[in-house]
């Protein structure tokens, strides 16, 4: 499998510094990617209303359920220092009930990514892909790092 994921822009620039080293899904209820990835997949990250920016390989995945907002804290405080979000965002996900927590490594820029649009499970309002590896670009040409 292969994934395409939206994030804002600030979050597709801490991936390529490396100062975003995990991807962090908090939802109300099972949504992809949880349980729909795996290490060694990549991960291909479009910027909000922009272009594919940056690709990343997954090396660890953790699943989080029946979240409170106490668990929420909790996982704010272990994991926010490699995650990179915002107190708003940690404000506005207190009532998530799942966390889908996506190790990075190998970030690198990529000016390409998977046509996700053309996928059967397309909805323009979700922000995770999951592809099957027939959606993998052609082009594994490595955006210069400008």
């Amino acid at each position: 499998m292969i994934h395409a994921a939206i994030v804002r822009p600030v979050y597709a620039r801490a991936i390529l510094s490396g100062a975003k080293k995990v991807e962090a899904r908090l939802t109300v209820r099972k949504k992809a990617p949880w349980g729909q990835i795996a290490p060694g997949e990549w991960v291909y990250f479009k910027a909000t209303g922009g272009a594919f920016v940056a690709r990343a390989r997954v090396l660890r995945v953790a699943l989080f359920k029946d979240l409170t907002p106490e668990d929420v804290d909790n996982l704010r405080r272990e994991y926010n220092d490699q995650i990179g979000a915002p107190d708003s965002f940690w404000a506005h996900k207190r009532s998530a009930r799942f966390a889908c927590l996506v190790w990075l490594e190998h970030a690198e820029p990529v000016s390409f990514g998977p046509e996700y649009r053309k996928h059967e499970s397309f909805h323009p309002r979700e922000a995770w892909f999951v592809l099957p590896a027939s959606f993998e670009p052609a082009s594994t040409a490595v955006a210069s790092a400008a």
